[in-house]
């Protein structure tokens, strides 16, 4: 369908991004060419959109269709107000945030990827800067140009629910922030033996892929590696954010120091540094370590980090409401 049939162009917005109206409904729109295309992956670009156009999730772009601009191919999708978390990340002055904030994005980070993983849809290149924050500051996760349909494969996504089942977590968010803590005698954080964690990827119940796509600093080590990797590569770019959150800096590794051997990002040298704010919630690095974990195998299901946001989210909600404030839960 060629763009003039039915949305007017607006203007640039983006590099390789313009805005578009519906001429009918008058609803803003962005258009996002597909910059690599040829004509022999034409059809594969066309039923791809189709079957992302199914995905219908309140933290997931939505993908309207394709059209022809200028003999290219090009995406359509929703209009989020407020741009990139990138952006809103590095801007501490104009967009100061809370830790109710920051467990907010992230709890609609993993609601959003969550989904998709249950839809067999691997993002892998999950950044701060494909997460678009709405006027009402929610988040939705976009940029579906390196995500990749797992195959189907039998019983893929039984097994995937039979190994979120086969551990359990404690849903007593009191004792999850009793069992991680912030030594501030050496400035660590110190996991203890008896942590409850998150349930585990199981690296057996998942297609494995050798494709190296996405942003560096946010690319899990193995992907890095080249080694083979399933959707436990985007809980730790999820990770990632998190630090960056926390942090309010970039994910480059002068900002997220890594493990000059592994890639891996260092939860307790991150701790060290003098911009780290030592009043970080626990349950907070809790989680993150988890999600940044050198072996996929230990990272956890983002359905299961969906429900420990909830958890924290709702108890933060309750604190406030009965005591006036939330300070002693961090």
């Amino acid at each position: 369908m060629e763009l003039t049939n039915k949305y007017r162009e607006l203007g640039s917005v983006l590099r390789f991004r313009i805005q578009v109206k519906h001429r009918q409904s008058n609803c803003l729109l962005v258009l996002k060419e597909v910059i690599e295309q040829n004509k022999a992956i034409e059809a594969t670009i066309i039923r791809e959109v189709s079957l992302l156009q199914n995905l219908k999730h309140t933290n997931i772009l939505t993908i309207v269709g394709v059209v022809i601009r200028n003999r290219q191919f090009c995406l359509i999708t929703e209009y989020i107000e407020k741009g990139s978390l990138h952006s809103l990340c590095l801007d501490k002055i104009k967009y100061p945030f809370d830790w109710i904030k920051i467990i907010t994005f992230g709890r609609d980070i993993a609601s959003g990827m969550a989904y998709l993983h249950k839809h067999d849809v691997i993002h892998r290149d999950l950044t701060t800067l494909n997460c678009l924050v709405r006027r009402d500051d929610s988040v939705v996760v976009s940029d579906f140009g390196l995500s990749k349909l797992v195959q189907s494969i039998p019983s893929c996504r039984q097994k995937t629910e039979e190994k979120c089942s086969d551990h359990t977590t404690t849903n007593d968010s009191a004792s999850i922030i009793q069992d991680s803590s912030f030594d501030t005698s050496n400035n660590t954080y110190v996991q203890r033996n008896h942590t409850p964690r998150l349930r585990r990827h199981h690296a057996y119940n998942h297609p494995r892929r050798h494709t190296v796509v996405g942003s560096p600093y946010w690319m899990a080590p193995e992907m890095i590696a080249g080694q083979p990797y399933d959707n436990s590569v985007d809980v730790y770019s999820f990770g990632t954010i998190m630090c960056q959150l926390i942090l309010r800096t970039n994910a480059d590794p002068d900002n997220l120091i890594r493990d000059a051997k592994t890639l891996c990002i260092e939860m307790n040298e991150l701790m060290k540094l003098e911009n780290f704010p030592i009043n970080t919630p626990p349950i907070l690095l809790n989680m993150t370590s988890q999600c940044i974990s050198l072996d996929p195998r230990n990272r956890p299901c983002l359905i299961h980090v969906l429900d420990y946001w909830n958890n924290v989210y709702y108890i933060i909600i309750w604190t406030s409401i009965t005591t006036g404030y939330i300070s002693k839960l961090f």
